[in-house]
């Protein structure tokens, strides 16, 4: 009886480090080599230029002042991205930091853009929600019947925080 006993855990311990063998050896071909591009949207590296692109569009709103910065304002609070930044002019931070949005008034109407982005290398950030935010301005001036045009912008870097990291401001 006793040797019955001692054999039955003996081969239960066996077939323990057998399965746990077999789970390293499978879990290393699986997730060992595991490079960059091995984590989906991992190796997709984003072309800073294309990013540069995006950020330097703008929109201006051939409207008062007023109704340009309730309809902006309409939008941003419905994205839920964008925070008030302190004065001079209406101003927002995308996910409570930068790129910085300004809208400002000029003759031809109120431009909205972005006046300070941070470049960490490779590329900046916000491009996409920056992309996304103008089509639902635009969107919402169409349905408002506002008149928009599109321009774009120049950055110019205007102070270096290290080696990977830079800020960048519009031009003009």
């Amino acid at each position: 009886m006793y040797n019955a006993s001692y054999e039955s855990g003996q081969m239960i311990g066996s077939l323990t480090m057998i399965a746990l063998v077999v789970a390293a050896i499978v879990w290393a071909i699986r997730y060992g080599r595991r490079g960059p591009t091995a984590t989906p949207g991992a190796g997709t590296a984003r072309d800073p230029r294309a990013d540069f692109a995006l950020l330097a569009r703008s929109v201006t709103l051939h409207t008062a002042p007023e109704a340009a910065l309730a309809l902006v304002s309409a939008v941003l609070a419905a994205g839920g991205r964008l925070s008030p930044a302190p004065p001079p002019s209406p101003s927002w931070l995308i996910d409570g930091g930068r790129p910085a949005v300004a809208l400002v008034p000029t003759p031809a109407g109120s431009v909205l853009g972005v006046r300070e982005i941070v470049v960490p290398l490779p590329s900046p950030q916000g491009a996409i929600v920056w992309e996304g935010i103008l089509a639902q301005v635009e969107q919402a001036a169409a349905r408002s019947g506002v008149r928009v045009s599109r321009s774009e912008q120049r950055f110019v870097q205007t102070q270096v925080i290290d080696a990977y990291t830079s800020i960048w401001s519009a031009a003009g």
